[in-house]
């Protein structure tokens, strides 16, 4: 019989993180455990024309995401001047934008101590790409249709503004 087995020392240096978020390097330190943010992110709006519907169909998605883009309450994604394509990672479909993209944040827009919330579309710290981003929360995840000024004016019911 012919023994076979090449014995080879290989140190191998683990780096890694667990299933509780515990960073492990050779000993187990429990005052490691680290704390992702959360926030809102509002995706770009969607718009698509559909065969035998006059107006376009829209959908604006919102979703809340724990991680590294979570320096603020709420963000929205915009397309930015910039001339570097780069894509961001999201948590949720579709996933990643790619392009020209950017975060803005958007919280002052969202979040305000005014007692009626669409006052602090009225804050000076709103930006216009976030005021045009803020829809009626029924609105985020369904698909919906803008409307004219013609028809704003001659509805009473609430609509969404005319895009911009």
């Amino acid at each position: 019989m012919i023994n076979n087995t090449n014995v080879i020392n290989s140190p191998i240096r683990l780096n890694l993180n667990n299933t509780n978020d515990m960073l492990i390097n050779g000993t187990v330190n429990f005052n490691t455990k680290r704390r992702k943010r959360c926030c809102s992110i509002v995706h770009p709006q969607e718009c698509h024309n559909i065969k035998d519907i006059p107006k376009p169909i829209c959908f604006t998605r919102r979703h809340i995401e724990c991680s590294e883009l979570c320096r603020n309450s709420t963000n929205i994604l915009i397309k930015n001047g910039s001339k570097v394509s780069k894509c961001i990672v999201i948590a949720a479909h579709p996933y990643y934008y790619c392009g020209y993209y950017a975060l803005e944040d958007c919280s002052p827009c969202y979040h305000c101590k005014r007692q009626n919330k669409t006052e602090c579309l009225e804050e000076s710290t709103c930006s216009t790409t976030c005021k045009s981003s803020v829809l009626p929360k029924n609105f985020y995840n369904v698909p919906y249709y803008i409307k004219t000024p013609e028809e704003s004016a001659t509805t009473e019911e609430p609509g969404l503004p005319p895009s911009q």
